[in-house]
């Protein structure tokens, strides 16, 4: 996690790293910035159009760039660790009710990223 915090990307205290991970390289369907874009290319011809759209993806390029640009060389030293004790490795885990707050967070992002699966679950 530290490229992502280099590139300007930090991972929030106890977010799945994955899920942070797919919230960084996916476009937003509520990025302002796209909806600005695309309200502005309406008002012209289908070309301005697609021009706003490639222009978006490069948005999204830059950010994987700055990833990319920030990473260094990984040195793996395998006997890193080896001498401490469990009890040492062991982080503190946060209270049943703040795992259950993340889990329902965490599945409320997922529902957000897939709208046709709230209106599926609605309708059961």
């Amino acid at each position: 996690m530290p490229t992502f915090t280099k590139a300007g990307f930090p991972c929030p205290m106890f977010t799945n790293p994955a899920d942070h991970l797919m919230d960084v390289i996916t476009p937003s369907k509520y990025n302002k910035a796209l909806t600005d874009q695309e309200a502005i290319a309406d008002s012209y011809d289908q070309q301005a159009k697609d021009q706003a759209i490639v222009d978006a993806k490069k948005a999204g390029d830059r950010a994987d760039q700055a990833i990319v640009a920030s990473q260094e060389p990984v040195v793996v030293d395998l006997e890193m660790g080896a001498e401490k004790r469990a009890g040492q490795m062991n982080v503190a885990r946060p209270r049943w009710l703040k795992q259950v707050w993340i889990l329902i967070r965490r599945g409320l992002q997922e529902h957000r990223r897939e709208s046709s699966v709230i209106i599926a679950s609605v309708i059961q």
